[in-house]
């Protein structure tokens, strides 16, 4: 009974034969989508929400940058804070980092928009892709 305990111990499963002994240690590459957002704005102590594809992924502070994994291909972002939002950025992810970038009003705009806001929910903040 030892004997089949050792011998199941040193043997290899199979997976891992069959890939030279490397099962698990395919290093994927998982894309990411990096965006920052700017000290620029009104809301510099609020956090934005951050929507890929429709989901909530998490939120982002001023002066930050955040990292999210994604999967290869195409992917619509949006950013929200209240009843505000941002436009609908839509990338196609083929490298491993695509970089955004988040921009809300001035506190002048931001005062503006308050008294006339006609200009549709989704000026409030500009999302964009960051030049490389």
């Amino acid at each position: 009974m030892q004997e089949q305990l050792k011998e199941q111990a040193t043997t290899k499963p199979k997976e891992e034969q069959k890939n030279g002994g490397n099962f698990g240690s395919e290093d994927k590459i998982m894309p990411k989508i990096r965006l920052s957002r700017t000290s620029k704005g009104a809301n510099k102590l609020r956090a934005y929400r951050v929507l890929i594809d429709d989901k909530y992924v998490g939120v982002i502070h001023r002066n930050q940058t955040k990292e999210f994994d994604v999967d290869f291909g195409e992917h619509t972002i949006q950013c929200t804070i209240d009843w505000e939002r941002s436009n609908h950025i839509t990338v196609d992810i083929q490298d491993d980092l695509e970089e955004l970038e988040v921009i809300a009003k001035g506190v002048f705009e931001s005062a503006i928009r308050a008294i006339f806001p006609f200009d549709g929910r989704d000026k409030y903040l500009t999302l964009s892709k960051k030049s490389k």
